[in-house]
């Protein structure tokens, strides 16, 4: 997550725990400017070092202002609902991505 986010402690434990952390997609503006990230997550993530692990990844981008959107593997929204999720329901500008 470094390449998204930087630290701004000189510490270098707090850099270790966020670069060696990953998102499953990122969403960016048509500036690369980060729109928010998603992760998609599985039973594992029920697990206690998970949580913990899932809980400091949520807190970082939150700090530096990147929102984060979870869904679970057996509930992945569709095109439709995931535009409105990122866009929200006023900003439906963009046309339906094709599905083939």
């Amino acid at each position: 997550m470094s390449r998204i986010i930087e630290s701004t402690s000189d510490d270098i434990g707090e850099f270790r725990a966020i670069s060696q952390k990953s998102v499953d997609y990122l969403v960016l503006a048509a500036d690369s400017s980060v729109i928010a990230a998603i992760e998609l997550d599985d039973s594992s993530h029920n697990k206690r070092d998970r949580k913990k692990a899932d809980a400091t990844k949520d807190a970082a981008l939150a700090s530096a202002g990147v929102r984060m959107i979870r869904w679970h593997v057996r509930n992945i929204p569709d095109v439709e609902a995931i535009q409105i999720e990122i866009n929200g329901p006023e900003e439906q500008t963009s046309p339906p991505i094709d599905q083939k």
